[in-house]
């Protein structure tokens, strides 16, 4: 890890290089940032998202899943589950990443994305329909 001075530098050169739209010159110094701050979340976040918007959406993939990663271990599950999100919307076959960080999440996506007549499960019985109460 740097030292605070080299990750403020780095910071600042960024948000020149976005402010004069040079995208290419922010994704790299994210990269570095990512290597000089590797337990921040926010590089591989921000870095993730310049991807995304540059269509290099493997790249992006494989930010935001690092960036999952980190949210996750520092404790801030409700981000990790957000940046799962956004992988799963761009690539619905990564349940993976959302399992690593709240299983049930990734069951009930499971559950909505397959079909009705491959559950193991059976479907509850319609209490109503069959003259009984109906469930409250």
């Amino acid at each position: 890890m740097a030292d605070a001075k080299t990750i403020g530098r780095l910071r600042r050169r960024v948000d020149k290089a976005l402010a004069k739209n040079d995208v290419a010159l922010a994704m790299d110094l994210l990269g570095e940032l990512q290597e000089a701050d590797p337990k921040t979340p926010r590089w591989s976040h921000k870095r993730g998202d310049l991807l995304r918007k540059d269509n290099q959406i493997k790249d992006a993939i494989r930010c935001y899943a690092m960036a999952v990663a980190q949210y996750a271990d520092q404790g801030f599950l409700g981000r990790a589950v957000a940046m799962a999100r956004i992988i799963l919307d761009l690539d619905p076959t990564r349940i993976d990443v959302l399992e690593r960080i709240d299983p049930e999440a990734a069951q009930q996506l499971h559950r909505k994305q397959r079909p009705r007549g491959f559950s193991s499960i059976p479907a509850p019985a319609n209490h109503a329909a069959q003259g009984g109460a109906a469930p409250i």
